[in-house]
């Protein structure tokens, strides 16, 4: 290990557990790269999942106590009413729960458990499933790239390992 790098993110101790083998699967928090960067860093596969897939529920205290069902109900109920719904356990629009695990093969395992709604949702019948993998070989994936944008020259050295 190289003790003069970094595991990187808010989730870096979950990516680097996995790395180690201390754990199969992880779980992580993402606004901006908290699970993907880490995991990139550690050498394993972290997910951000679309908002709404995994919920933050007892990931965070609220400014009012831990979260619980009480923000699930629908807003006019809520002393003092609240203008927006975001997820009910956390208060940013962008933060998601996510898994990092040694493949994408325990990603997809993981997302199937962690995926399902709020058990409030739930009792009222909302619910989802996830459609299989469209595409079980990275390799017969095509990637279209953007580099001759003027206002975002591409760096020549980026460019020469794409070659």
């Amino acid at each position: 290990w190289d003790l003069s790098r970094t595991a990187g993110g808010s989730s870096g101790g979950s990516a680097a557990s996995v790395a180690c083998g201390f754990a199969a699967l992880e779980l992580g928090s993402d606004i901006m790269g908290s699970i993907r960067i880490p995991a990139h860093f550690c050498g394993v596969c972290g997910h951000k999942p679309s908002y709404g897939l995994g919920h933050l529920h007892g990931h965070v205290s609220m400014p009012m106590g831990p979260a619980n069902h009480r923000h699930l109900e629908p807003y006019a109920t809520l002393k003092p009413p609240i203008r927006a719904r975001t997820d009910p356990s956390f208060g940013h629009g962008l933060a998601v729960s996510g898994p990092i695990a040694r493949c994408c093969a325990d990603l997809e395992v993981a997302m199937r458990l962690l995926a399902r709604p709020e058990p409030v949702m739930e009792q009222g019948g909302w619910s989802f499933s996830l459609p299989p993998a469209r595409c079980t070989e990275p390799s017969t994936l095509r990637c279209a790239a953007w580099f001759d944008q003027p206002t975002a020259p591409t760096d020549r050295d980026c460019l020469a390992l794409l070659d």
